[in-house]
């Protein structure tokens, strides 16, 4: 596999640094107890009007999974994927070579070489493999002793990370993200 340039990096990875209004917000349908009133006073505790997605991963009133919530619910599907690949870089050497297969069709569809049709099979076979490899590690944990627990566990982060999905640590992820976003 081929290492990017820092000059390919900056361009795919460029994001929209659009501001997000309460009324954006509001429009992901937030979960119960995020009502209209609770986001102006969070808006407001930060004296702005509109966010921008690092803003949100930055919040420090928000649980880990309400930001991620948020800031997958307002950012389109590029700049999801992207950061999915972004978050799946910085454990790629643990990833075993299925999983870094579904990571590069996910940067050559950023890139625009790659089509949906190819995206969607690769995230089917990726979910599969997540499921397959959770099974997997619940069957041992219950039957193994703690070595074999936690090599199911590292197993199931591989398969969830070439997802490119939230099932390792949401503060991870979202520490991630911010890195990431920081950095276009």
């Amino acid at each position: 596999m081929t290492r990017r340039s820092a000059q390919e990096r900056q361009m795919s990875t460029k994001i929209d640094m659009k501001r997000y209004t309460i009324d954006d917000v509001m429009l992901t349908e937030p979960c119960i107890g995020w009502t209209r009133e609770r986001v102006t006073a969070l808006f407001a505790a930060h004296k702005t009007v509109a966010v921008t997605l690092p803003q949100i991963l930055r919040c420090a009133e928000l649980l880990d999974d309400d930001a991620l919530w948020i800031v997958s619910g307002l950012s389109d599907r590029r700049t999801r994927v992207l950061l999915g690949v972004l978050a799946a870089e910085q454990v790629e050497d643990l990833m075993p070579p299925a999983s870094r297969a579904c990571l590069e069709v996910c940067r050559r569809w950023l890139d625009g070489k790659a089509d949906d049709a190819e995206l969607a099979a690769v995230a089917e076979t990726a979910a599969e493999t997540a499921e397959e490899t959770a099974a997997e590690a619940r069957a041992e944990a219950c039957s193994a002793a703690m070595w074999a627990a936690w090599a199911s566990a590292v197993r199931a982060v591989w398969a969830s990370e070439a997802a490119c999905s939230a099932a390792c640590s949401a503060a991870v992820i979202r520490e991630l993200w911010l890195v990431a976003l920081e950095a276009s």
